[in-house]
């Protein structure tokens, strides 16, 4: 048994226009192939119009996910700036009489953390010299070995930030570190001397590392200590220690 299909426009459309033109009605016709025409037209436009909506839609959709990725990326990386740690780092050291070991000559170096709200956490200080080479390598660029100070390695859990709850009575977020290696016989010659501080911070996890480079001059140590504060003024003080003790 045939099934009867459902007549389409266009199938509409053809079947009047042939009615009225095989009646000898020929006005009739060409109005009705107009309206017809008209009706197709706007059907098409219609159709259109959906699938330009739907390209639309999906533009707005490629536009709107690249604007969150680029918005993201640049939460991100002010995250990255703001949330990391901020650390100061004396350009010079001192050599004082160590309070531990009185009569012991000690070189300290100081440092500050400069975050107002949040912890530095797991600090590593590390010293290394730069040894002038005999020879030049062809191998190697530079012409100084660097050598790790195992002894002068330090360990920090925490250094507390500037706005502490003890601030008005401690300089918590300020630590000074000290090593009883002589310093000044590594600085000699073209020989130079590098500190390097590697912390996270307390919120983000993010870690930094600061390095300061001191070279042979008359301007990295000198006598005496420092003051309280979040500076690097010092009080300069002679040293007048025993023989044999420096």
């Amino acid at each position: 048994m045939a099934t009867k299909t459902k007549d389409t426009k266009l199938d509409i459309f053809i079947h009047h226009s042939w009615f009225f033109l095989n009646h000898k009605i020929p006005w009739k016709g060409v109005f009705f192939i107009g309206i017809y025409a008209l009706i197709i037209y706007i059907d098409y436009l219609a159709v259109n119009e959906k699938i330009l909506s739907e390209q639309d839609a999906l533009r707005d959709a490629i536009v709107i996910s690249i604007t969150t990725g680029l918005i993201g990326s640049l939460v991100f990386v002010v995250l990255m700036y703001f949330l990391r740690p901020t650390i100061a780092l004396s350009p010079f050291m001192l050599k004082a009489d160590s309070l531990r070991n009185p009569g012991t000559l000690t070189y300290i170096f100081k440092i500050i953390n400069c975050n107002w709200f949040f912890k530095i956490k797991e600090v590593e200080i590390r010293l290394y010299e730069f040894i002038e080479n005999d020879r030049d390598s062809v191998r190697d660029r530079s012409n100084f070995t660097r050598n790790r100070l195992i002894t002068t390695e330090q360990y920090v859990n925490y250094i507390e930030p500037r706005l502490h709850k003890d601030r008005k009575k401690f300089a918590r977020n300020i630590y000074v570190v000290g090593t009883y290696v002589n310093l000044e016989e590594i600085l000699t010659g073209q020989n130079s001397l590098e500190i390097e501080i590697v912390a996270k911070h307390e919120l983000s996890g993010f870690s930094t590392i600061k390095r300061k480079l001191f070279k042979n001059d008359n301007n990295v140590v000198f006598e005496g200590k420092f003051e309280k504060g979040n500076n690097f003024l010092y009080i300069a003080k002679e040293l007048n220690l025993p023989q044999g003790k420096s």
